[in-house]
């Protein structure tokens, strides 16, 4: 997911502007990325606002050997979008807390903590909800973790093909990062939380290329 703190041009010309900041990426129920979340206007990040723009409308191009990710817009376009609100991609368990739903019927409000929901179906989720996710090889009080996403890894129409997950080393030396299948992956609740389980072992894992 190398597009996740790229700067955004609106345009490849020799008066192109940096335009905004991609801080994050909305995949729709399918998997594939919806929107792209850009930071916009501010001062070292102080006033800025997210806005989501169609990632169909963001594009890569090269400048003085350099790629560029340009958007089909102008800052004051993007200035102009609502700011994105994040809470309803929250991690589900947080539904608990909710005052307008019976405490015992988080789940269908929150479909992300239904036991073995694939997280390809969840009803759109940000990449920083699944970056840095531990991930586990069951729900069992004996499941193990076996390693950590580092990156989402996305074909070029955007669809996520693979969770590249770092597995083995100590404190992240002699780690290696190995791809998982993005749709094998499952969210499942345990004790409250929200655990990503992959059904593979980390033997399995550390076998790959």
């Amino acid at each position: 997911s190398n597009i996740i703190g790229e700067s955004v041009y609106n345009g490849t010309g020799d008066d192109a502007q940096n335009i905004g900041k991609v801080d994050d990426v909305v995949f729709d129920s399918s998997g594939k990325a919806k929107s792209a979340i850009i930071g916009v206007g501010g001062f070292l990040g102080v006033g800025k606002k997210d806005v989501a723009f169609d990632y169909a409308k963001l594009e890569w191009a090269e400048k003085n050997g350099d790629r560029w990710l340009v958007a089909k817009s102008t800052k004051d376009e993007l200035n102009a979008l609502p700011a994105f609100d994040r809470k309803p991609y929250d991690p589900a368990p947080a539904q608990a807390t909710d005052a307008t739903q019976p405490a015992n019927n988080t789940t269908a409000q929150a479909p992300a903590a239904a036991p073995a929901e694939p997280v390809k179906k969840a009803e759109g989720n940000l990449a920083s909800n699944i970056m840095g996710e531990s991930v586990y090889n069951g729900t069992a009080d004996d499941a193990q973790k076996i390693g950590d996403v580092n990156d989402i890894v996305l074909a070029k129409d955007g669809k996520a093909e693979s969770l590249v997950i770092g597995v083995g080393g100590f404190l992240g030396i002699g780690e290696k990062n190995v791809a998982y299948d993005f749709a094998k992956a499952k969210w499942a609740e345990k004790n409250g939380d929200r655990w990503l389980v992959a059904e593979t072992t980390k033997e399995e894992l550390q076998a790959q290329p």
